[in-house]
């Protein structure tokens, strides 16, 4: 019991490195083009695939401003992070899947609040 304690007290003076320094901040997607049909946004995360949850023309849209882009609300003191994105007016979601050897068909749905309006990202 005496080596244990003794490695622990020599392991917690020993000198620690550095920490590498911190990845450069994830570019945030712009808005995509209007058009004719329904706003569709760039996925936030890289390698996410964006799944509108209504189709075009589905009476749950509001038609007139369907084609409006998003707006993201970035982060003053985390740079490249997104405090909320607003503006939404066609629902989606973003789907990433993991490499098919650990693909289990497990699925986690993460819904941030704000409701109608507003996605809050935290």
């Amino acid at each position: 019991m005496a080596a244990i304690t003794l490695a622990t007290a020599l392991s917690q003076d020993a000198p620690r490195p550095a920490l590498p320094a911190l990845p450069a901040p994830l570019g945030v997607p712009k808005p995509g083009p209007a058009g004719d049909a329904p706003y569709s946004p760039l996925p936030i995360l890289p390698g996410g695939v964006v799944v509108p949850l209504y189709p075009p023309g589905s009476p749950f849209l509001k038609a007139e401003r369907v084609r409006e882009a998003e707006q993201y609300n970035m982060s003053q003191t985390v740079p490249g992070r997104i405090n909320s994105i607003v503006n939404i007016h066609n629902p989606s979601i973003e789907v990433h899947t993991v490499d098919r050897g650990l693909n289990t068909g497990a699925a986690v749905i993460l819904a941030a609040g704000g409701g109608h309006n507003t996605l809050n990202v935290w």
